[in-house]
């Protein structure tokens, strides 16, 4: 909350002990002292070398940092058919996270595109937010040229399901979050699963002003001391201006990894998927072409 203040305002200053020219002999052993591992040790790296890093033991996707390069892109050109999925996690003082994303069929990816990441909002706050960031990234002009619809889940009250269906028009079906598999919770096997679909190099996300919670949460966010629940800010009512707030962007993006089908085909039968172009009945097209050179005209009724 606090460094990122002080540095927009040019009052953050920062001294790495191997830089800083009074930190003797007596420094560093008393710092070790503290420090689990020694030199090199994550402790040791924070204390003396102040690198802003999280103790991998205790991250909720500690394979993010290995693979930020190949996840945050600035730019991922979209298929020419998909199918959008939006999921939410929603809260009251916990923020509601609602990501917007899509699958390149052929290359198994998720991307995601956008976020929305509000808190204190009511239902009609946040449909109003739904229905103006649909319209941008996938207008219903698209959606009619690609033959697909908004796939919406969210892990919401069926009272809170209902009231945004018939109160203001925004349908969002129930996610599925399984069931507990020899972990802790289920949320914990969904994050599993999500950390393999890192690993296998399968997440995209757009690196924009809205995705910001979402990458800083998948870089920082912690289990609390028992792996029941995520670590919050200390301070709740100081959340907002944290980008960890309750992980809840973690939250929506395993629940989207889990819920989203990868197997649905978004290419409509009559589109060859290797050359991307649309292509019509052959022998038909070879017959009327006969018939246009035997009579040496083109004007034919249809």
């Amino acid at each position: 909350i606090y460094s990122p203040r002080a540095i927009e305002s040019d009052c953050y200053l920062e001294v790495r002990a191997d830089n800083n020219k009074d930190f003797s002999e007596t420094d560093r052993r008393n710092v070790l002292q503290s420090c689990d591992g020694g030199e090199g040790s994550i402790s040791w790296r924070r204390e003396a070398l102040c690198e802003k890093i999280s103790d991998p033991t205790s991250l909720v996707v500690p394979e993010f940092e290995d693979h930020r390069h190949q996840v945050v892109v600035d730019e991922y050109k979209r298929p020419e058919f998909f199918h959008p999925w939006m999921c939410m996690d929603t809260g009251w003082k916990d923020h509601t996270a609602c990501l917007y994303s899509y699958v390149d069929f052929e290359s198994q990816v998720l991307v995601v595109e956008s976020v929305i990441w509000v808190h204190y909002k009511t239902l009609g706050d946040i449909s109003q937010m739904i229905k103006e960031r649909e319209a941008t990234l996938f207008p219903d002009s698209l959606l009619g040229k690609m033959g697909t619809r908004m796939r919406r889940i969210g892990d919401m009250t069926q009272m809170d399901l209902n009231n945004l269906r018939k109160d203001h028009g925004v349908a969002v079906r129930y996610v599925d979050k399984g069931f507990k598999t020899g972990y802790a919770s289920s949320m914990e096997a969904n994050i599993a699963r999500l950390r393999t679909g890192i690993q296998q190099g399968r997440l995209r996300v757009l690196d924009n002003e809205t995705t910001k919670p979402l990458i800083h949460q998948l870089q920082h966010g912690t289990w609390n001391d028992s792996r029941t629940d995520f670590e919050r800010p200390s301070n709740v009512n100081k959340a907002s201006s944290s980008l960890i707030g309750h992980c809840d962007c973690i939250a929506a993006l395993a629940y989207l990894w889990r819920n989203t089908n990868f197997r649905e085909n978004p290419y409509p039968s009559n589109v060859n998927n290797n050359q991307k172009f649309f292509y019509f009945d052959e022998e038909k097209a070879s017959r009327e072409e006969g018939l246009i050179r035997a009579f040496s005209t083109r004007k034919f009724g249809h």
